[in-house]
């Protein structure tokens, strides 16, 4: 049985976008693949249909609709002078399923992210837009080349007059918004829907109708949305709510009805969970359709996936939606009287999913296996495997069975696991990892994660867990509002003397841990409250809330949320839930990673904490990557990839031998 290495993610394939045809006779997808060898990703778009599979584009697709029954569409780079486009711009090509080249469909002199087919020759387009040049999408070539002079110019320094100014993956955002358009093919009319400050949150589009959700601002959002609605007949737009009550983070057409999947963050803050309500498309009415205290979406942390995946979708009758159950991410849906049914339910993970009739396609995570394509009946209540995309990847591998644990801490149950290290035998002693999920509102589940399986492998007990503050188990489970540091910590230490007791085969001087981001939160916080542990790996990390606010992302409502303080009235709050504040009674030696490009937990989170150890004496390391972000583990550069876990990998024995 052969070991899976540092490198075995190299040879797992991830699937995204899974789409059905119109007439269900067709579903495509898109493969990706790493590739050490260009340091990038090959994502190519494949068919299925009647339990086989055939690559169809020839060249990279990152994202597709179907444009008919049998031709999909997709924007890809020019292939001829002739198309080619002065400045911002996205060039569609139409490929028939039963040709092997595309045609070149039309050129979008904006940077799309989203389109939607809304009737014959005519689209609803989601673009990225800079409000500097509000009719950018309407210049001639001659004046689009000289605003690109312009920028080429200035691109050497930045200039901020907005929060937030810049965004994880996004670099800086200031006056860049998500702008929706209308686009008709026959005369080439690029119709924009709001002003240039708009910045859309989500949409829908019935038969009748285009309802989108967004906020105008030119300093700082309010993260709340407005809704208008586009009459497709008409050709008429108009908002038709103007309040400030909801955070918006989801849309679908239900028939000729809409759904919002929306909070106003009144109970449980920003982390609350989302309430399903209905949208009269004709008064702008909003009403609660369903509060079920749960979340919708997939939080299962794993870092074998990439790529675009769908969350919900709404049919003539139901919403399908994604949800987290506890340890798993399962199917359910709602019906329009506010009833909500489980659909797959199987332990596992249902990343990303399309329906026709009476069947499911999904893409998910079971039998410790990394993404296949399955088949799901609704008639018949089954979950079938259709792909053997990772066949030959793990063959012969040792696949690490995590063995389950339920543990009690404040009068809760919470999961956990253990994965055994490879070739184990009970009469001998081995180290140990406590992995910590970042969010908070992350889970970890018996899934496959190829970190851990890959530290099982190299003769780890690998523990990890879902505290409180996890998503999945409601509301009040998951609000740490003011308690970082507190009952997160007692329960991974709970947790870890329980799998001590049951497991007297790990070697109590030779325990170490490793989280990151909220988990980088957490292995900070733990080398200054305790000296259990032989070594610690912090990434992408928050060491000091009083910093992390004013220049994270998410800091200026995250964190000032999160902590329930600011620092002009709650300083001593904050500081209090700092791992910063008790780095002087830190000994564990620690690895430090972060990226220049994380915004999200910045660089300097990171370097306070280790200077801090540096200075106290404590052995440590700090390695940060260039040109990465906050999602360096799951979709950074494949030869980062092999570094980070090598850097963790070599770190871990270093102190365990």
């Amino acid at each position: 049985m052969k070991k899976i290495e540092v490198t075995d993610f190299l040879s797992y394939k991830t699937l995204s976008n899974l789409t059905y045809s119109p007439s269900g006779a067709w579903a495509a997808f898109i493969l990706t693949s790493p590739d050490a060898q260009d340091n990038s990703y090959h994502q190519e778009l494949w068919l299925y249909k009647s339990e086989s599979f055939r690559q169809l584009a020839h060249c990279t697709v990152k994202s597709f609709i179907w444009d008919s029954d049998d031709t999909v569409l997709y924007p890809s780079e020019p292939k001829r002078e002739e198309e080619k486009f002065t400045g911002s711009f996205t060039a569609y090509y139409r490929q028939h399923i039963h040709q092997s080249e595309p045609e070149w469909a039309f050129t979008l002199p904006v940077r799309v992210s989203d389109i939607k087919k809304i009737g014959s020759g005519l689209y609803f387009i989601t673009a990225n837009c800079d409000a500097h040049y509000p009719d950018y999408h309407s210049m001639s070539s001659q004046e689009r080349e000289l605003i690109e002079q312009e920028k080429k110019e200035q691109m050497d320094y930045e200039v901020m007059d907005e929060l937030p100014f810049w965004a994880n993956g996004s670099g800086f955002i200031n006056k860049l918004r998500k702008r929706p358009f209308l686009y008709r093919e026959a005369d080439q009319a690029l119709i924009p829907l709001s002003d240039p400050l708009f910045e859309m949150a989500a949409a829908a589009v019935s038969d009748q109708y285009i309802l989108f959700a967004g906020e105008s601002y030119d300093r700082k959002p309010l993260k709340r949305a407005q809704i208008y609605r586009y009459n497709i007949q008409t050709e008429s737009c108009e908002k038709i709510y103007g309040g400030t009550d909801y955070f918006v983070q989801n849309m679908a057409a239900v028939g000729r009805q809409f759904v919002l999947v929306a909070s106003t963050f009144q109970r449980y803050g920003v982390e609350e969970n989302y309430c399903f309500y209905k949208v009269d498309p004709e008064s702008g009415a909003i009403t609660l359709l369903a509060d079920a205290d749960i979340y919708i979406n997939n939080s299962l942390g794993c870092d074998c996936r990439y790529g675009q995946t769908r969350s919900i979708k709404g049919t003539d009758q139901y919403l399908y939606f994604i949800t987290t159950q506890r340890k798993t991410a399962q199917l359910y849906r709602l019906s329009l009287d506010g009833q909500i049914t489980p659909v797959i339910t199987q332990e596992g993970s249902v990343d990303d999913f399309d329906l026709y009739g009476d069947t499911i396609l999904l893409t998910g995570l079971y039998q410790m296996l990394p993404q296949e394509l399955y088949r799901y009946s609704l008639k018949g209540n089954s979950l079938e495997q259709l792909s053997t995309f990772q066949a030959s990847a793990l063959a012969d591998a040792y696949i690490a069975k995590p063995q389950p644990i339920l543990f009690w801490n404040h009068n809760v149950e919470m999961d956990g696991w253990v994965l055994l290290p490879i070739n184990y035998d009970p009469s001998h002693t081995y180290p140990a990892v406590l992995s910590i999920h970042g969010g908070p509102r992350t889970i970890y589940g018996p899934t496959f994660y190829h970190e851990m399986q890959m530290l099982a492998s190299a003769g780890f007990f690998v523990l990890f867990c879902n505290p409180e503050g996890s998503s999945g188990c409601g509301n009040v489970f998951g609000d740490l509002r003011g308690k970082y540091g507190t009952i997160d910590y007692e329960d991974l230490m709970a947790f870890t003397d329980v799998v001590l007791e049951k497991y007297p085969q790990i070697d109590k001087k030779r325990m170490c841990v490793i989280g990151g981001s909220y988990g980088g939160f957490m292995v900070n916080w733990i080398i200054g409250h305790t000296d259990r542990f032989a070594a610690a790996i912090s990434q992408r990390s928050i060491s000091n809330w009083v910093s992390f606010c004013g220049y994270s992302d998410i800091g200026p409502w995250f964190g000032l949320d999160q902590q329930a303080a600011t620092p002009y009235d709650g300083v001593e709050r904050m500081w209090e839930h700092s791992p910063l504040k008790y780095a002087n009674q830190a000994v564990t030696p620690t690895l430090f990673i972060h990226s220049d490009e994380d915004y999200r937990c910045n660089m300097p989170e990171g370097i306070q904490m280790y200077t801090a150890l540096m200075n106290h004496g404590v052995p440590c390391r700090f390695c940060y990557f260039r040109g990465e972000n906050h999602d360096l583990s799951r979709s950074g550069k494949p030869l980062h990839r092999i570094r980070r876990l090598q850097e963790i990998l070599n770190w871990l024995i270093k102190y365990t031998e």
